[in-house]
């Protein structure tokens, strides 16, 4: 099944947000099909797609029918280095996470993440963990979104 039928669209987790709002954050997610690639953006609902918390492009790499990679790439086109993710295709979702433990984000914190990718819903988290282990921003909890 085509990854771009689960992937692509405008994304809210304003359903969760709302039903507990110490826990969540409102956040939108917006992936596009561009020329060379995909484009993504997350942002806080309060700040709006012009103020986005992260931003990428990517490249798709097919590796079979139930298995692709997605390249990270910097606004410029700059390839992110070790931030690539793998998505395997269950017969039902599509589930991505990292590849490997290397990828850094902001402040050098180390990267974890993981996306599922159920055609209607989006799960995803991410957290950055300082070199001491010590989780520095994220969440222990998925962020669950559905399709705008």
């Amino acid at each position: 099944m085509k990854i771009d039928n689960y992937l692509l669209g405008h994304w809210s987790n304003k359903f969760q947000a709302q039903s507990c709002p110490h826990q969540y954050s409102t956040v939108e997610i917006e992936w596009k099909k561009i020329e060379g690639g995909y484009h993504s953006k997350n942002y806080y609902r309060e700040d709006g797609p012009d103020k986005p918390y992260r931003e990428r492009y990517h490249k798709l790499v097919v590796k079979s029918e139930t298995k692709v990679q997605f390249e990270n790439y910097d606004l410029n086109w700059t390839k992110s280095k070790n931030c690539d993710m793998i998505f395997v295709f269950d017969g039902n979702a599509w589930h991505g996470q990292l590849i490997g433990d290397k990828c850094t984000g902001v402040r050098g914190y180390r990267v974890v993440s993981e996306i599922h990718l159920y055609g209607d819903k989006l799960h995803s988290m991410d957290q950055g963990y300082n070199a001491g282990g010590e989780m520095m921003w994220g969440s222990e909890l998925l962020y669950k979104f559905t399709r705008i």
